[in-house]
């Protein structure tokens, strides 16, 4: 028999769970997908925001323990997300809980974040929103309405993920492996992740820019689902 597994996933700055939920049907039945958002977003909208990033971690961590119903689990981050989920990887290992793989998509490795990185959470909204729409290929009218219409929300998240200070501590025992588009910035910085584990599993790169997995669904589900199966 088969063990069951859980993936969670923590969605980009701005991003809710509902950009992720149709990536279940491209895993097996035994592997459940689980996006999750952030408190005071989107499904979790009536609750009270976390208004820091170490907050939001706490509040990760108490959604993955609850809502873990198999005996292992991996947990998957895209760019704000993945630096949510490897903090939340590094307490879980302190409380002595050991996920089965980290997977961080896009996400710059947390001792290369500059304090004085640009603040896009300061630009006036309408240069605000064209650096947003820049990180997509999906430039539509419709598309731009949604994003006005959470700009303070994504500001807000920008800020918090601009004051995050990473908790340096010791490797984490948990596998990573990285995945990227060809075509963002951060390609070429993907590898230093190997710094941060006892077992980094490479990078994975794919054509495309910082929303690569949206002409690749399938072939990252591959890779998650072959890695935390090994």
């Amino acid at each position: 028999m088969i063990q069951k597994l859980d993936v969670f996933c923590f969605p980009h700055a701005g991003g809710g769970a509902h950009q992720y939920l149709t990536w279940q049907k491209e895993f097996p039945e035994h592997i459940n997908w689980s996006a999750i958002d952030r408190a005071g977003r989107y499904s979790r909208i009536n609750e009270a925001a976390n208004p820091s990033f170490s907050l939001i971690v706490d509040d990760l961590i108490e959604q993955v323990l609850a809502k873990s119903v198999n005996t292992d689990f991996a947990l998957f981050g895209h760019s704000m997300g993945g630096a949510l989920a490897y903090e939340v990887t590094h307490e879980l290992e302190r409380r002595g809980v050991f996920p089965k793989c980290l997977f961080v998509s896009s996400t710059l490795c947390p001792p290369e974040r500059e304090k004085d990185a640009y603040r896009y959470f300061d630009l006036e909204d309408d240069l605000f929103l064209e650096h947003l729409m820049s990180l997509s290929d999906e430039a539509t009218t419709q598309n731009v309405e949604v994003l006005k219409a959470f700009l303070p929300d994504i500001r807000d998240e920008y800020r918090q993920y601009h004051e995050y200070a990473p908790k340096m501590g010791a490797m984490l025992k948990t596998p990573i492996l990285a995945l990227c588009g060809e075509n963002e910035y951060i390609n070429k910085t993907m590898d230093n992740w190997q710094e941060l584990t006892q077992c980094f599993l490479g990078v994975s790169r794919f054509s495309g820019g910082h929303f690569y997995w949206k002409n690749h669904f399938s072939k990252v589900a591959e890779i998650i689902t072959q890695q935390i199966l090994l």
